[in-house]
């Protein structure tokens, strides 16, 4: 009996770290999107000056949150 409530402790616990992942992942590319379609109107409107900040943040934007996605064991099979 103990060894099937640790079994479904351990269940609980998966699942729940997988919506939390889920989570993070979809506002990432929410947001994501969100940038890259205003950085198309900007490019659009031809002000490159606006558009070159635009990527430049979106780029920083990228690497810390690639950072907090591909972190642990996968990360130094991507280096």
């Amino acid at each position: 009996m103990r060894n099937t409530i640790i079994a479904l402790t351990w269940v609980i616990l998966f699942i729940l770290f997988g919506l939390y992942i889920d989570n993070k992942v979809e506002n990432f590319c929410i947001d994501y999107t969100k940038d890259v379609q205003e950085t198309y109107e900007v490019i659009h409107d031809e002000n490159w000056d606006e558009a070159d900040k635009k990527l430049d943040d979106l780029v920083k934007k990228l690497e810390m949150t690639k950072r907090f996605l591909v972190k642990g064991s996968r990360s130094s099979i991507l280096r």
